[in-house]
């Protein structure tokens, strides 16, 4: 029955898995291309990669919603809202189907359609779990959950600026060393800049790390 602690778990949770998704988000519709070139690229998918490139990027889109949904869902059960969490599924199938199709056969936007659908509803899904949350245990993203994620969004604008530069700098020599490379820059810039933002979320994802690392 400690509301207050729940409160304050859940939006720490919430935060972190936002510093975490956001940029991957990012970093993955930019090296989607050849991400896609480097695992299918062959033989007769050749032809492919393009449009399968951006497919991935539709998918991308929808990863910080299903990450933060993960964790809303685990909130209702903690609150036993087990019903809320069984009609949130159901809505979402629901809203899944019916994209597709209306996307896939009524817009004639094939595959792609159905990747938007999917995104969509990875997002939708995660702020109807949140409303339902809310109606239950009150507010509890307020201003210090914001700041954090108006920090994270500016930090991914120097780290996909230095990462673009190494790829560019080394995807003459190989593609598979500037993607290495690319992002061993961009996550010492992100983490640095978020450490300038004094974001002290990253602190404890660092200790975490660290003890996962000592094990």
């Amino acid at each position: 029955n400690n509301n207050s602690g729940f409160k304050t778990e859940l939006s720490k949770g919430l935060k972190n898995v936002l510093i975490l998704m956001i940029p991957l988000t990012l970093a993955l519709i930019m090296y989607a291309r050849p991400i896609i070139q480097i695992l299918f690229g062959h033989g007769k998918y050749v032809d492919a990669v393009a449009y399968t490139a951006m497919l991935m990027k539709i998918y991308c889109c929808g990863i910080i919603g299903l990450s933060a949904y993960t964790i809303m869902i685990r909130a209702l059960y903690a609150n036993k809202m087990i019903v809320h969490s069984a009609l949130c599924a159901v809505i979402s199938l629901g809203i899944n189907i019916t994209l597709s199709i209306v996307l896939t056969k009524t817009l004639g936007f094939g595959l792609a359609g159905i990747a938007v659908a999917t995104s969509v509803t990875h997002t939708f899904s995660f702020v109807l779990a949140l409303m339902m949350l809310r109606s239950r245990i009150g507010s509890f993203a307020g201003k210090a959950f914001a700041k954090t994620v108006v920090k994270t969004i500016i930090s991914c604008v120097p780290m996909g600026l230095a990462s673009w530069f190494v790829f560019r700098l080394f995807s003459g020599i190989s593609i598979i060393i500037a993607l290495v490379l690319c992002a061993l820059a961009g996550v010492i810039v992100y983490f640095l800049a978020m450490h300038l933002l004094k974001v002290d979320e990253v602190n404890d994802l660092i200790r975490q790390f660290k003890k996962k690392i000592s094990r």
